[in-house]
């Protein structure tokens, strides 16, 4: 049984793809450095759903950062072909909003209504 999780909680994980007509998997992929600390590339791996979450709202879909044991599960990378030091870092969902409250608000125009210089 997959990261000592019951047969339940592994049914369950199969069905969690198919909340969202659109699941991103971020991964952090980190790269040999002696200037960039390995936490630090698997943080801009994370801002990168940030950043994808921001931009798809922008656009008009709804979305949802998740995360889970599956992020952690060894023997999900595995299955996902990743590398030992590899490392999910989010899975994104994204879909049309189902309530009128999770639309985009409407853009500002002018940047100097809501940005103010001190």
């Amino acid at each position: 049984v997959a990261a000592g999780k019951s047969a339940a909680a592994i049914e369950r994980s199969l069905r969690m793809p198919h909340r969202a007509p659109l699941v991103i998997t971020v991964v952090a992929s980190p790269q040999p450095s002696t200037v960039v600390p390995l936490f630090d590339q698997q943080l801009c791996a994370a801002c990168t759903v940030l950043t994808l979450q921001l931009a798809a709202r922008a656009l008009g879909y709804g979305g949802l950062w998740r995360s889970g044991w599956l992020m952690y599960d060894r023997g999900f990378h595995r299955e996902l072909e990743l590398d030992e030091d590899e490392q999910i870092v989010g899975f994104l969902y994204l879909g049309t909003p189902q309530h009128a409250e999770e639309t985009p608000h409407e853009a500002v125009q002018d940047p100097h209504d809501v940005l103010h210089w001190i």
